[in-house]
């Protein structure tokens, strides 16, 4: 029999003393009491435990709490979604916590909908544990464009919602809809939730969103944030992304869908290039070399398309792809010197480009 709660949280947590706190605390002082809160224990080794129990002890109402040995993100998740009995599911990081309205907000927002939402997008605000300074969060902005004089959309109304920022965190789910999509997140790895993120927006029929109010807090600089790291986790990468390319190939998505899912791969990869250590650097390049040969001359000619792009980002598509001059970003140093002389080639297009239009004029 389903919850008469609306809202399951869902926590999963590993080794997260320092933080553990501010997030369920954050849920204890919410304006609504209209959810629960299941806590996975993904293993921890520190007082995790210890804190999560006390607050099941003094608050049974709203906690419950799950051990499992160590499966990683993805697999705390997996648990999570297996004991999850109400209509809507949101899951919070516990390094993250929310704001004391969220849940009074979103019920607000759902009595007004027509129709039940697929997913809730909500407009997180980041918040750094060094500075403690907050700002809000990197698409923000494009979220409220997408819904401009519009109540809800989908990938067919605006295609480009698949270019938002892949993050599971920072979405409400109607858990009927989780269920029937079967979602199960991989196990061990890190970016887990990006082709579970794309598949769940490619299927929603109507995708709401809440960025108008405060609601989600997304920490950074912990310390101990895997996405934020420059070592072997940045080897996950390729293969959650071969995952979604994969599905989108069998599944015969739209070009235009495929090309925002490219752009996101795109961005990523642009990103752990600045980032990642040396020790790691070939291994990756080889990686996502074979994952960009498996995409196709028609999936890269939609992504010049469909997607506002610099040179240098097509330059860096075709760079994976080759056999052979892919090697050249398997070297840092390599990569310094390519970079400066395409700066150069790039000025003196410009000024030939100048001249041409001067004589044009004439």
């Amino acid at each position: 029999m389903e919850n008469k709660k609306l809202f399951t949280i869902v926590v999963p947590m590993y080794n997260v003393e320092c933080f553990l706190k501010d997030c369920l605390n954050s849920l204890v002082n919410q304006s609504s009491k209209n959810f629960c809160a299941i806590l996975i224990d993904d293993g921890s080794t520190d007082k995790t435990k210890e804190i999560a129990l006390s607050y099941v002890e003094q608050y049974p109402n709203i906690f419950k709490y799950i051990y499992q040995k160590n499966k990683g993100l993805g697999g705390a998740r997996n648990t999570g979604i297996d004991n999850i009995d109400t209509k809507y599911s949101i899951f919070l990081d516990s390094d993250d916590f929310i704001a004391v309205r969220t849940i009074e907000y979103l019920e607000e927002l759902i009595s007004k909908q027509e129709e039940e939402p697929d997913i809730i997008l909500t407009g997180p605000t980041i918040y750094n544990s060094i500075n403690k300074t907050y700002w809000p969060f990197y698409d923000n902005f494009e979220v409220n464009r997408i819904f401009a004089n519009k109540d809800f959309t989908n990938v067919s109304i605006n295609p480009e919602i698949l270019s938002l920022e892949a993050s599971f965190w920072r979405c409400i789910w109607r858990t009927e809809f989780l269920k029937a999509n079967n979602v199960r997140f991989m196990e061990h790895v890190a970016w887990e939730d990006v082709p579970v993120h794309f598949v769940l927006f490619h299927e929603a029929k109507r995708i709401i969103k809440l960025t108008d109010k405060l609601t989600f807090f997304y920490r950074i600089n912990t310390g101990g944030q895997i996405t934020a790291g420059t070592g072997k986790s940045r080897l996950d990468m390729p293969i959650v992304f071969k995952q979604i390319v994969d599905i989108m190939k069998q599944q015969k998505w739209p070009m235009v869908e495929r090309a925002h899912v490219i752009n996101i791969l795109q961005k990523f990869v642009k990103w752990t290039m600045e980032v990642i250590s040396d020790e790691y650097r070939k291994e990756f390049v080889e990686s996502a070399h074979i994952l960009y040969k498996s995409l196709s001359k028609k999936e890269y000619k939609a992504y010049k398309k469909y997607i506002h792009t610099s040179f240098k980002l097509r330059m860096m598509f075709k760079l994976f792809r080759s056999n052979s001059k892919h090697k050249i970003l398997a070297d840092r140093s390599k990569t310094i010197r390519f970079e400066k002389r395409y700066e150069k080639l790039k000025r003196k297009a410009k000024t030939a480009a100048k001249k041409i239009k001067h004589l044009f004029r004439k």
